[in-house]
């Protein structure tokens, strides 16, 4: 009984086989230049994690300053308020940028 099953399984992937290749005859084409379809995925890709850093650097920002904004006539708040807002924006250039330049220093490595 087994033999007859592996053989019929065989015989059953063969007929697939063969028939598949009769019936799929259509052409596949290759892309015609696949590295600038893989540079504009990257660049997209991304132009997309950039707009997502900004966003939450955005939120971030907007929560600091509402925070702070009641007590905004105390002098040390404000001083606190702005440090705050500038590591804020500072920590956000800076993920923008490694977002662009860490694939550039590999691209110089490779």
């Amino acid at each position: 009984m087994k033999k007859f099953i592996k053989d019929t399984k065989f015989k059953l992937g063969s007929a697939v086989v063969a028939l598949g290749t009769l019936f799929i005859t259509d052409p596949v084409f290759a892309a015609t230049d696949p590295q600038a379809k893989l540079v504009q995925a990257g660049n997209t890709i991304k132009g997309v994690l950039t707009a997502l850093i900004v966003i939450v650097g955005g939120i971030a920002c907007a929560k600091i300053v509402i925070k702070y904004l009641p007590s905004i006539d105390d002098p040390q708040e404000k001083n606190t308020m702005y440090k705050a807002l500038g590591t804020a924006l500072l920590v956000t250039a800076l993920g923008g940028a490694l977002v662009w330049l860490v694939p550039w220093a590999y691209g110089l490595l490779a």
